[in-house]
Protein backbone atom coordinates (compact mmCIF):
# COMPACT_ATOMS: atom_id res chain seq x y z
CA UNK A 1 0.00 0.00 0.00
CA UNK A 2 1.70 3.36 -0.99
CA UNK A 3 -0.71 5.55 0.68
CA UNK A 4 -4.04 6.00 2.71
CA UNK A 5 -7.81 6.12 1.50
CA UNK A 6 -9.16 9.52 1.26
CA UNK A 7 -11.54 10.23 3.97
CA UNK A 8 -15.02 11.99 4.27
CA UNK A 9 -13.20 14.74 5.96
CA UNK A 10 -10.34 15.29 3.70
CA UNK A 11 -13.35 14.97 0.76
CA UNK A 12 -15.08 17.86 2.99
CA UNK A 13 -11.81 20.16 3.55
CA UNK A 14 -11.34 19.84 -0.63
CA UNK A 15 -15.03 20.49 -1.36
CA UNK A 16 -14.53 24.33 0.87
CA UNK A 17 -11.79 25.07 -1.17
CA UNK A 18 -13.18 24.28 -4.90
CA UNK A 19 -11.83 20.82 -5.18
CA UNK A 20 -13.13 17.35 -5.58
CA UNK A 21 -11.32 14.00 -4.61
CA UNK A 22 -12.18 11.57 -6.74
CA UNK A 23 -10.84 7.70 -6.79
CA UNK A 24 -9.65 5.97 -10.20
CA UNK A 25 -9.11 2.43 -10.13
CA UNK A 26 -7.18 0.27 -13.40
CA UNK A 27 -7.63 -3.77 -12.78
CA UNK A 28 -5.42 -5.48 -15.72
CA UNK A 29 -7.44 -8.06 -16.57
CA UNK A 30 -5.37 -10.88 -18.74
CA UNK A 31 -7.89 -9.86 -21.84
CA UNK A 32 -8.46 -6.38 -21.37
CA UNK A 33 -7.70 -3.26 -18.87
CA UNK A 34 -10.23 -2.01 -16.93
CA UNK A 35 -10.25 1.98 -15.45
CA UNK A 36 -12.90 3.27 -13.55
CA UNK A 37 -13.22 6.58 -11.79
CA UNK A 38 -15.89 6.92 -8.59
CA UNK A 39 -16.99 10.39 -10.62
CA UNK A 40 -19.01 10.94 -13.37
CA UNK A 41 -18.37 10.78 -17.37
CA UNK A 42 -15.27 9.89 -18.83
CA UNK A 43 -11.92 11.59 -17.72
CA UNK A 44 -8.38 10.98 -19.15
CA UNK A 45 -6.43 10.95 -15.67
CA UNK A 46 -3.45 9.88 -17.70
CA UNK A 47 -2.48 10.31 -21.41
CA UNK A 48 -3.81 8.29 -23.85
CA UNK A 49 -5.90 6.20 -20.65
CA UNK A 50 -9.68 6.77 -20.20
CA UNK A 51 -11.33 6.19 -16.95
CA UNK A 52 -14.90 6.02 -16.99
CA UNK A 53 -17.11 7.01 -14.48
CA UNK A 54 -19.11 4.75 -12.32
CA UNK A 55 -20.70 8.03 -9.13
CA UNK A 56 -23.09 6.62 -7.02
CA UNK A 57 -22.76 2.94 -8.21
CA UNK A 58 -18.90 2.80 -7.50
CA UNK A 59 -18.14 1.34 -4.31
CA UNK A 60 -14.51 0.69 -2.35
CA UNK A 61 -14.42 -1.24 0.98
CA UNK A 62 -12.41 0.16 3.72
CA UNK A 63 -8.68 -0.74 3.46
CA UNK A 64 -6.90 -1.55 6.87
CA UNK A 65 -3.97 0.98 7.60
CA UNK A 66 -1.23 -0.52 10.52
CA UNK A 67 1.94 -0.11 11.69
CA UNK A 68 2.70 -3.89 11.14
CA UNK A 69 4.07 -5.69 8.33
CA UNK A 70 0.81 -7.09 7.05
CA UNK A 71 -1.67 -8.27 4.42
CA UNK A 72 -4.78 -6.24 3.60
CA UNK A 73 -7.86 -6.38 1.09
CA UNK A 74 -10.07 -4.49 -0.17
CA UNK A 75 -13.49 -4.80 -2.79
CA UNK A 76 -14.16 -2.60 -5.56
CA UNK A 77 -17.62 -2.80 -6.59
CA UNK A 78 -20.48 -1.77 -9.12
CA UNK A 79 -23.86 -1.93 -7.48
CA UNK A 80 -27.46 -1.54 -8.73
CA UNK A 81 -26.99 -3.59 -11.75
CA UNK A 82 -30.53 -4.57 -13.45
CA UNK A 83 -29.67 -8.85 -12.50
CA UNK A 84 -31.81 -9.90 -16.02
CA UNK A 85 -28.86 -8.27 -18.14
CA UNK A 86 -26.29 -9.05 -16.37
CA UNK A 87 -23.89 -11.94 -18.32
CA UNK A 88 -22.62 -13.89 -15.24
CA UNK A 89 -21.40 -16.43 -16.83
CA UNK A 90 -18.43 -14.14 -19.12
CA UNK A 91 -17.45 -12.52 -15.45
CA UNK A 92 -16.55 -15.85 -14.11
CA UNK A 93 -14.42 -17.31 -17.28
CA UNK A 94 -12.35 -14.20 -16.51
CA UNK A 95 -8.94 -15.39 -15.12
CA UNK A 96 -8.04 -12.48 -12.58
CA UNK A 97 -6.31 -14.05 -9.90
CA UNK A 98 -2.95 -11.94 -9.36
CA UNK A 99 -3.49 -9.32 -12.07
CA UNK A 100 -2.21 -5.94 -11.28
CA UNK A 101 -4.80 -3.65 -9.54
CA UNK A 102 -3.82 0.31 -8.98
CA UNK A 103 -5.99 2.62 -6.88
CA UNK A 104 -4.86 6.11 -7.54
CA UNK A 105 -6.54 9.61 -5.56
CA UNK A 106 -6.96 12.43 -7.62
CA UNK A 107 -7.91 16.19 -7.14
CA UNK A 108 -9.94 18.02 -9.75
CA UNK A 109 -10.82 21.58 -9.92
CA UNK A 110 -14.69 22.33 -9.64
CA UNK A 111 -14.39 25.37 -11.78
CA UNK A 112 -11.92 23.97 -14.51
CA UNK A 113 -12.74 20.22 -14.38
CA UNK A 114 -8.92 20.16 -14.28
CA UNK A 115 -6.74 17.56 -12.63
CA UNK A 116 -4.89 19.58 -9.67
CA UNK A 117 -1.70 17.69 -8.90
CA UNK A 118 -0.35 14.31 -10.50
CA UNK A 119 -2.21 11.52 -8.89
CA UNK A 120 -1.38 9.97 -5.94
CA UNK A 121 -1.32 6.07 -5.94
CA UNK A 122 -2.95 4.88 -2.59
CA UNK A 123 -3.59 1.10 -2.85
CA UNK A 124 -1.34 -1.25 -5.19
CA UNK A 125 -1.89 -4.90 -5.38
CA UNK A 126 -3.43 -8.02 -6.69
CA UNK A 127 -7.03 -9.60 -8.01
CA UNK A 128 -8.31 -12.45 -6.02
CA UNK A 129 -11.42 -13.00 -6.84
CA UNK A 130 -14.78 -11.64 -7.88
CA UNK A 131 -17.58 -11.15 -5.71
CA UNK A 132 -21.20 -11.19 -7.04
CA UNK A 133 -24.34 -10.53 -4.69
CA UNK A 134 -27.70 -10.43 -5.89
CA UNK A 135 -31.23 -9.11 -4.73
CA UNK A 136 -33.26 -6.31 -6.26
CA UNK A 137 -30.67 -5.45 -7.77
CA UNK A 138 -26.83 -6.98 -8.82
CA UNK A 139 -23.54 -6.05 -6.95
CA UNK A 140 -20.61 -7.50 -8.88
CA UNK A 141 -17.29 -6.72 -6.92
CA UNK A 142 -13.52 -7.92 -7.21
CA UNK A 143 -11.23 -8.39 -4.11
CA UNK A 144 -7.57 -6.24 -4.23
CA UNK A 145 -4.88 -8.17 -1.64
CA UNK A 146 -1.58 -6.04 -1.37
CA UNK A 147 1.63 -8.18 -2.44
CA UNK A 148 2.19 -9.35 1.26
CA UNK A 149 -0.92 -11.71 1.22
CA UNK A 150 1.42 -13.78 -1.25
CA UNK A 151 3.32 -15.00 2.00
CA UNK A 152 0.46 -16.88 3.33
CA UNK A 153 0.10 -19.07 0.39
CA UNK A 154 1.48 -22.42 0.27
CA UNK A 155 3.57 -23.36 -2.34
CA UNK A 156 3.49 -26.87 -4.17
CA UNK A 157 6.96 -26.47 -5.70
CA UNK A 158 9.55 -29.51 -4.48
CA UNK A 159 12.83 -29.99 -4.96
CA UNK A 160 11.93 -33.42 -7.13
CA UNK A 161 13.88 -34.82 -10.02
CA UNK A 162 10.15 -35.02 -12.31
CA UNK A 163 9.42 -31.27 -10.91
CA UNK A 164 12.65 -30.03 -12.37
CA UNK A 165 12.25 -31.77 -15.59
CA UNK A 166 9.06 -30.07 -15.81
CA UNK A 167 10.66 -27.03 -15.81
CA UNK A 168 14.32 -27.72 -17.54
CA UNK A 169 13.87 -30.77 -19.11
CA UNK A 170 17.51 -31.24 -19.72
CA UNK A 171 18.61 -30.59 -16.19
CA UNK A 172 19.62 -33.83 -14.33
CA UNK A 173 20.68 -31.43 -11.26
CA UNK A 174 18.64 -33.89 -8.61
CA UNK A 175 18.40 -36.83 -10.41
CA UNK A 176 20.38 -38.12 -7.45
CA UNK A 177 18.51 -36.30 -4.49
CA UNK A 178 16.09 -39.69 -3.67
CA UNK A 179 19.27 -42.08 -3.60
CA UNK A 180 21.09 -39.31 -1.42
CA UNK A 181 18.42 -39.69 1.60
CA UNK A 182 19.46 -43.24 2.49
CA UNK A 183 22.79 -42.55 1.59
CA UNK A 184 25.31 -43.32 4.68
CA UNK A 185 28.57 -41.06 4.41
CA UNK A 186 31.58 -41.91 6.19
CA UNK A 187 32.20 -38.47 8.53
CA UNK A 188 35.79 -38.34 10.29
CA UNK A 189 36.93 -41.54 9.71
CA UNK A 190 40.19 -42.49 8.34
Amino acid sequence: MAGRLATDQDAATAAKEGFSLIMAAELEFATRTVRYHTGGGALEIFPGRIFDGVGGLGRISNASETEALADSRLELAITGLDPSGANLASIFLEDIRGRPATLWLVMINNASGEIVEVPTIVYRGRLDNFVVRQGATLSIGVHVENVLADWDRERELRFTDPQQRDRFPDDKGLEFVPTMAEKELPWGRT
